[in-house]
């Protein structure tokens, strides 16, 4: 397990902050992961920009508009709409005056109907509001669960899959179909890798809490599959030399999305150059922000790895501590409709601003 001394010796590197470069980005090479609420926001990401995002990995992630919608089986709260520390502000079918239980897809995966969100997402896709859903049909996704998770219990994995199985095709490839499914790795709410985090059935440990030391490499495993199984080897240790940290501020538009000011990208030195054509990732952390885990997961969740040997642009957004309700305080992204009815949709703040790095990277 790598140190927290090590830890501690990386982030006071304080490398300077440069503007996100334009780089020479394959159109069939951008994909992006994410775990927790980085998982929920990825889904959406994913769905709303399929035409640009290539496939996607959810570790520990809910499925599109779940945590907004109500099912025939959902036990409702009084609304909170209209109070600024509001969790779950908008619900679609419940009645005047209630609304939903927070996080009631991660830990009620029995009241989920996924039929319901299919077709929620089917309407913004003819409405216009996200890419044509049809995209999916070729597109691989890659899915997560720790079998001692306790924030995402055992079944809310399978509304996930169950929701792409209505637009994700069988495939051709060469490892198998397009969906794939891990749950077997005993982990907690954390994402596995080989060489660092907590103990793989826990206790957290500090800021390394959403890594899981597991001997399962997350990371390798969501990247071999958004590649059809075509990398090469990762390096032993990834030069952080490559690492920088990028200004996001300049793709704010005139709401305050809440993320940081400040994000990590890794770019192989042949990217950088603009030799060849490179591939993209973008990886979305967890609640916590980079105040508690953003940091250790950047640097060692194992994607830089990969990102060197297979000239894999990565880019790591970064929320912040912001806002009144529980969620935004601790620097989630946003998957509960807390910066308003369109966070889901392409023109969400933080949707879009993620967007605005995406072009501004690529090109496209």
């Amino acid at each position: 397990m790598i140190s927290l001394a090590l830890f501690a010796v990386v982030l006071s590197a304080d490398p300077q902050v440069e503007r996100l470069p334009r780089l020479l980005i394959d159109p069939d090479g951008v994909t992006a992961s994410g775990i927790s609420s980085g998982a929920d926001f990825v889904g959406q990401f994913h769905l709303a920009f399929s035409s640009v995002i290539k496939g996607v990995g959810i570790f520990a992630g809910q499925p599109y508009g779940c945590a907004v919608t109500r099912f025939p089986l959902d036990e409702l709260k009084k609304s909170c709409a209209g109070n600024k520390s509001c969790d779950v502000p908008i619900c679609h079918g419940c009645p005047h005056n209630a609304t939903l239980q927070y996080d009631h897809c991660k830990q009620h995966p029995e009241w989920v109907v996924p039929e319901t969100l299919q077709e929620l997402a089917i309407n913004a896709s003819n409405e216009g509001k996200i890419d044509n859903i049809t995209n999916l049909h070729t597109q691989p996704v890659y899915i997560y669960r720790g079998t001692k998770d306790p924030c995402y219990v055992s079944g809310a994995e399978a509304r996930v899959i169950e929701f792409y199985n209505r637009f994700v095709g069988d495939g051709g490839r060469n490892d198998g179909g397009l969906i794939a499914y891990e749950g077997s790795i005993p982990s907690m709410h954390a994402q596995p890798t080989i060489h660092a985090g907590s103990p793989c059935g826990g206790p957290y440990d500090g800021p390394y809490s959403y890594l899981a030391h597991c001997n399962y490499d997350g990371a390798g495993a969501v990247l071999n599959h958004m590649y059809n199984s075509t990398l090469k080897s990762p390096v032993k240790t990834a030069n952080l030399e490559f690492l920088k940290l990028f200004n996001q501020t300049e793709f704010f538009g005139d709401i305050d999305p809440g993320l940081a000011a400040e994000a990590y990208v890794y770019i192989p030195p042949q990217c950088a150059a603009k030799t060849m054509t490179c591939k993209l990732h973008f990886w979305f952390h967890g609640c916590g922000g980079p105040d508690r885990f953003y940091n250790a997961s950047v640097h060692f969740a194992g994607f830089n790895e990969w990102a060197e040997s297979n000239n894999i642009v990565m880019v790591y957004p970064a929320m912040r501590s912001w806002g009144y309700t529980h969620q935004t305080l601790d620097g989630c992204w946003d998957g509960y409709a807390q910066t308003g009815n369109n966070y889901m949709y392409q023109d969400g703040i933080q949707m879009a601003t993620v967007r605005r790095m995406l072009k501004q990277i690529a090109g496209f």
